[in-house]
């Protein structure tokens, strides 16, 4: 059976999964260092490897797959991971042949993340689709019935936008994302909470009811994932079929590499 990585290198941390068939067994998590060199990389890839089998062979590893968004390590990255399972890995980008057109989008400019859950949520929920990624950033992607890539949206993050307000407004407190139960807040800290939470399950619901109503969307599926997903989950209009896939990336990635390389 075929041993596979996918690793997930966000804004903000690096997480690896290593699938056997179906089966997905999480690694390991840690932060992003834009900085990173290939030495660096190395020892973090190996130290994962071997804290999960308990010894040094990699070599048991067929194959491994990349989404990177910090271009910084990506060379990196990969050059490393190749150093320790003596495999290349597979970088995602739109030039791979995945199933889906991206013809009217920039290409170039796409991130490699919203490629790997593109991918996850059309093989898990079929088309018409739209993604909606809650980390560093907010992100919307939307596949019609076509299986063409219609385009999306970038907002700042639940935690990017909290951090901001307090950059901006040092008087404000220190918020970290969480779940609440308060439509408005009776307070400053927990007015900020909802208006994080709340307002941006309203901004999702809106966007996606407007996507809904374009050509080839009719009915798509709303499919939330990321850090900050299940904070918003229950506070999304229920006017189409919604539901929460916290490891869709990985899905994804593993879709890519089974199916597409």
């Amino acid at each position: 059976m075929e041993k596979i990585l996918t690793v997930d290198i966000g804004n903000t941390n690096i997480a690896i999964f290593l699938w056997e068939g179906d089966k997905a067994t999480p690694l390991d998590s840690f932060a992003t260092d834009k900085n990173y060199n290939l030495e660096e990389l190395k020892k973090a890839f190996s130290s994962v490897l071997v804290s999960f089998s308990g010894n040094n062979k990699t070599e048991l590893i067929t194959g491994s797959v990349i989404s990177c968004v910090v271009p910084s390590i990506s060379y990196v990255a990969k050059e490393a991971l190749k150093a320790v399972t003596g495999t290349t890995p597979v970088i995602v980008s739109c030039e791979l042949d995945i199933g889906i057109n991206f013809d009217q989008y920039d290409k170039k400019s796409l991130g490699s993340d919203r490629i790997a859950d593109i991918v996850g949520a059309v093989k898990l929920y079929g088309t018409p689709v739209i993604v909606c990624d809650l980390g560093t950033c907010t992100t919307l992607s939307a596949v019609d019935s076509e299986n063409r890539f219609i385009g999306g949206m970038i907002t700042p993050g639940i935690q990017t936008s909290l951090d901001a307000l307090h950059d901006r407004v040092p008087h404000l407190p220190t918020i970290t994302a969480k779940e609440t139960d308060n439509l408005v807040g009776l307070d400053t800290a927990s007015s900020l909470l909802s208006g994080a939470i709340v307002g941006t399950a309203a901004m999702i619901s809106e966007v996606a009811d407007k996507i809904r109503t374009a050509p080839d969307m009719n009915n798509a599926t709303l499919v939330l994932t990321g850090g900050n997903a299940s904070f918003v989950l229950p506070w999304i209009s229920e006017k189409g079929k919604t539901v929460y896939e916290p490891e869709l990336i990985m899905k994804g990635l593993r879709e890519i590499y089974t199916n597409f390389c």
